[in-house]
C-alpha cells in the first residue's frame, strides 16, 4: 500500500507562535506526515512583538519590556527542549548562555505602584499614600516547563481556594517573618514587626474563616458530585460569605494611614468579593465556567458583587490591567478587561506560579528565545526565508489556493543568516547584515518591518501556489495584519469579520534608559524588580541591570543600571503624530522631568531630571542626553498588543477551526484557552495549530488551560 503523501507546510509569521508551531511539526517523530516547512518572515529579524536586536555597544534594544511568567509551562517546556536539543555545553561552548537556566532567572520581587495622582478621596489613609509596594512572592521548590505535561487546567474551585489559602498565609506572614517557600505580600521589604492587638486579632479572624471557605471548596472540588448535587454543597460557602464579609468590614475600619493595612485590606476585599461572585453567578458548576462572564468588565463585575471602592485603585488589580494593556484604544481613562479572563489571570499570575512569579531573561528575548528557536529549528531541515512581506491570501471553495508576497530583499547564496556574535552569544542586529544581501536596505531599515512602508528597489512580487509551493498554511501573523492580508476571507466568512471587529489590539510605546549609577541610588526598591500599576504615560517599569554584563560598553561609560519604561499608546497621540517614535521621544523626556520622581527618586531634584546620569555621548548636555536612549512606538498592525477586552473572546476562532481545509491559525488572538495576549497563549495556539495539521487530538501533549465543556 502507498504511503501518503507528506504535506508540505507554509508558517506566515515569526512570532513565538510560528515558532510554536514549526517546533511541533519538525519533530522527528512527526515527520512521517510532514515534509517541507518554510518560515516567510517580512525583514530580517525573528520575534514579532517579541522581537529584540543589538545596537551600539552591543546594547539590547526590545520592543518593550518583556518578563516571563511563572505559569507559562508550555513556553518553559519548548525553550527547555529547544536549549537540550542545540547542547551548547557540547556544540557553542564559548556562548555564556548555553542552558535554558543560563538564559532565565526567577525574578520574585514584584513592585506595585501607586499613583499619587489618583483621586482616592474617598478612602481611608488617601492623604498618606506610598509610593510603592513590593510584594515578594518567595520562590518555590518547582520549575515551569517540567517534561509531564499535566494537562488539568485550573478550576474556579482551585482558584478561590489558592485565593483563600493566600489569605491565611498572608495573614502568617503579617505576625511573624517569612519563611522558605510561603508567598510574602508587604507594602514593606519586610513585613511590619509589631501589629496593633486588634489588629491581629481581626487578621487571625479572617484567616481562621478564609481557612474554612477553602476547606469546602476542597471538599466540594474533591466531591466529583454532579451540578445538582454541587449546587446544593455550596451552602457551606454561602454561610461563610457573611462572616467573611463582616471581617472584612471591620478591617476596612481599622485601615487608617497605615499602607500595610490598606494593602492587607485590598487583598481581602478583592478574595472575599471573588469568592462571593463566583459563588451567586454559580461559576463552579455552570459548564461555562468563567467564560460565562465573559461579557462583563472586571471591575464592572467585582463592583456588582460589593467590592469596596479601594479596591478598584488598589495595586493588585490595576496591576493586571497594565500588564495587559488592558486600556481600550490606549486610553488610560477606559480600563476594558473581560472579567472572567481578569479572575483567571489573576489567579495564574499571583497563585499558578512555578519557581518565581517573574523569570527575567538573561538578555534580550531575540537573543535567548528567538536565535536558538531559529538555529535549533534550521538544524531540523525548516527553512526561513527572511525579507517576505505577505500581501494576501487568495482563498478556493474551501482551501487557501495562493499566498502572494513581495521578496523585499533577496538574499546572497541559498539563505540568509540573520544573527551575529556579540560576547558569544547568537543575536539578531538592529540592521541587516549588509553583506550577505543583494539590493539595498532602506535608509530606516525598520521600514522593512512596516506595513505599507517604502518598498526597496529590487524587489520581486512572487506567488506561492497550492499543491507545488505548499500544501498547508499556517497563519501565525498578529491579528492586526488580518484585515490588510486577508480581506477575502473576512469577506466570506462571518465568523471572521467579527473576529477582526471584536477583538481589540492596542499599540505601546517604550523606552529604556543606560543609567551611570546603581539601582540603590537611584531609589528602586530591589534590583530586579518590576514595577506596574504606577504614572501614565508609562505605568510599567522594570529594573534590568543584569544585562549589563552582557552588553559590550566601554570601561569609562559602562552603567551602573538599566532601567525600562512601557505603557499602551493613547490612539488619540498616535493620530496626530506623523512619526510615532518622535512622539515617545516627547513623552519620555516630559515623564522623567516632571513624573518619574516616585519611581526613581534619586535621578530627580526639586528642578527636574538629572540628565547626566544617563551614558551616552560626553558633549550632549541636558534633556539632550536623552537622545543617546532608546525609544519605540509600536504602530505597525503586526506589533500591536491583543487585548480581552468584555465580550471579544465568544469573538475568537479556534486555531483548528478556520473554516478553510488547508489553514490553521496561531497566535494569542486566537481561542486557544488562555485568551489573553502574551507569550504563553502564542505557544499553546502555535502547538494547537500543529496539533490540527497533525490530525492530533487538541490538547495533546499541551498543559491544559480552562476551557467549558461546550467549547472543546
Amino acid at each position: 500500500m502507498t504511503e501518503p503523501r507528506r504535506r508540505d507546510v507554509a508558517v506566515l509569521g515569526g512570532g513565538m507562535a510560528a515558532l510554536a508551531t514549526a517546533w511541533r511539526l519538525s519533530d522527528p517523530a512527526r515527520r512521517d506526515r510532514i515534509g517541507r516547512i518554510t518560515v516567510y518572515q517580512r525583514g530580517w529579524r525573528l520575534g514579532g512583538k517579541g522581537a529584540s536586536s543589538r545596537g551600539i555597544n552591543g546594547r539590547i534594544e526590545e520592543h518593550g519590556l518583556h518578563v516571563w511568567l511563572g505559569y507559562y509551562d508550555n513556553a518553559f517546556r519548548l525553550m527547555r527542549d529547544c536549549y537540550d536539543a542545540l547542547d551548547r555545553e557540547r556544540t557553542d561552548p564559548e556562548c555564556p548562555i548555553r542552558t535554558w537556566t543560563d538564559a532565565f532567572s526567577p525574578a520574585p520581587a514584584v513592585g506595585l505602584a501607586s499613583d499619587p495622582h489618583e483621586s482616592r478621596s474617598d478612602q481611608p489613609g488617601s492623604g498618606h499614600r506610598e509610593r510603592q509596594w513590593t510584594a515578594m512572592f518567595t520562590p518555590n521548590s518547582t520549575l515551569p516547563g517540567e517534561p509531564v505535561v499535566d494537562a488539568a487546567p485550573m478550576t474556579p474551585v482551585e482558584l478561590l481556594t489558592r485565593g483563600l489559602t493566600l489569605v491565611a498565609d498572608f495573614a502568617r506572614s503579617v505576625e511573624a517573618p517569612p519563611t522558605a517557600g510561603r508567598v510574602v505580600l508587604s507594602a514593606r521589604r519586610t513585613p511590619p514587626p509589631g501589629p496593633a492587638p486588634g489588629w491581629a486579632i481581626a487578621i487571625r479572624q479572617a484567616a481562621n474563616l478564609a481557612v474554612a471557605a477553602a476547606l469546602e471548596l476542597s471538599a466540594l472540588g474533591a466531591s466529583g458530585a454532579d451540578a445538582a448535587a454541587a449546587s446544593a454543597g455550596l451552602d457551606p460557602l454561602v454561610g461563610l460569605g457573611a462572616p467573611l464579609s463582616a471581617a472584612r468590614d471591620q478591617l476596612r475600619r481599622m485601615v487608617g494611614d497605615d499602607p500595610a493595612r490598606r494593602r492587607w485590606f485590598e487583598l481581602l476585599d478583592l478574595v472575599v468579593t471573588s469568592l462571593r461572585g463566583i459563588v451567586t453567578d454559580g461559576l463552579l458548576v455552570d459548564p461555562r465556567g468563567l467564560r460565562a462572564i465573559d461579557g462583563e468588565e472586571f471591575c464592572d463585575w467585582l463592583r456588582r458583587h460589593g467590592a469596596a471602592s479601594e479596591t478598584f485603585s488598589s495595586p493588585l488589580v490595576l496591576g493586571v490591567y497594565d500588564l495587559a494593556f488592558a486600556a481600550q484604544d490606549g486610553d488610560p481613562s477606559r480600563r476594558r478587561f473581560s472579567a472572567g479572563t481578569g479572575l483567571y489571570l489573576s489567579a495564574l499570575m499571583y497563585f499558578g506560579y512555578h519557581g518565581s512569579i517573574f523569570w527575567k531573561m538573561n538578555a534580550g528575548m531575540g537573543d535567548v528565545v528567538f536565535a536558538p528557536l531559529h538555529d535549533a529549528l534550521r538544524d531540523r531541515g525548516v527553512r526561513f526565508e527572511f525579507f517576505h512581506q505577505v500581501d494576501e491570501l487568495v482563498p478556493g471553495d474551501t482551501t487557501i489556493d495562493t499566498i502572494r508576497l513581495t521578496r523585499q530583499l533577496s538574499p546572497i547564496g541559498d539563505t540568509y543568516d540573520p544573527l551575529v556574535r556579540v560576547g558569544g552569544v547568537r543575536c539578531f542586529p538592529d540592521v541587516p547584515v549588509a553583506d550577505r544581501v543583494a539590493g539595498v536596505a532602506p535608509e530606516r531599515p525598520r521600514e522593512l518591518e512596516t506595513h505599507g512602508g517604502p518598498t526597496p528597489a529590487g524587489h520581486e512580487s512572487i506567488e506561492l501556489v497550492r499543491g507545488e509551493d505548499f500544501d498547508d498554511v499556517v497563519l501565525a501573523m498578529s491579528i492586526g495584519m488580518v484585515p490588510l492580508t486577508c480581506a477575502r476571507l473576512v469577506e466570506r466568512d462571518p465568523r471572521w469579520a467579527e473576529m477582526v471587529r471584536r477583538v481589540g489590539t492596542v499599540a505601546t510605546q517604550s523606552f529604556q534608559l543606560w543609567m551611570r549609577e546603581s539601582d540603590a541610588e537611584l531609589g528602586l526598591p530591589a534590583t530586579g524588580v518590576t514595577l506596574t500599576g504606577g504614572r501614565k504615560p508609562f505605568d510599567t517599569t522594570a529594573s534590568m541591570s543584569h544585562l549589563i554584563d552582557v552588553e559590550q560598553w566601554p570601561h569609562e561609560d559602562r552603567p551602573k543600571s538599566i532601567v525600562y519604561f512601557c505603557s499602551t499608546l493613547d490612539e488619540r497621540d498616535i493620530a496626530g503624530e506623523a512619526h510615532p517614535d518622535d512622539g515617545v521621544h516627547g513623552r519620555a523626556v516630559h515623564f522623567l522631568d516632571h513624573l518619574v520622581e516616585p519611581v526613581l527618586p534619586g535621578a530627580t531634584t526639586p528642578d527636574g531630571f538629572r540628565w547626566e546620569v544617563l551614558c551616552g555621548e560626553a558633549d550632549r548636555a541636558g534633556s539632550d542626553r536623552f537622545d543617546t536612549q532608546y525609544w519605540t512606538a509600536n504602530v505597525d498592525p503586526s506589533d500591536r498588543y491583543v487585548q480581552s477586552l468584555p465580550g471579544s473572546g465568544r469573538a475568537r476562532i479556534r486555531p483548528d477551526d478556520s473554516g478553510w481545509s488547508n489553514l490553521a491559525l496561531a497566535g494569542d488572538w486566537t481561542d486557544c484557552g488562555l485568551n489573553v495576549g502574551c507569550i504563553e497563549a502564542a505557544t499553546v495556539s502555535g502547538l494547537q495549530a500543529a496539533n490540527a495539521l497533525l490530525d492530533r487530538d487538541r490538547w495533546d501533549a499541551i498543559s491544559g488551560y480552562w476551557e467549558p465543556i461546550d467549547r472543546r
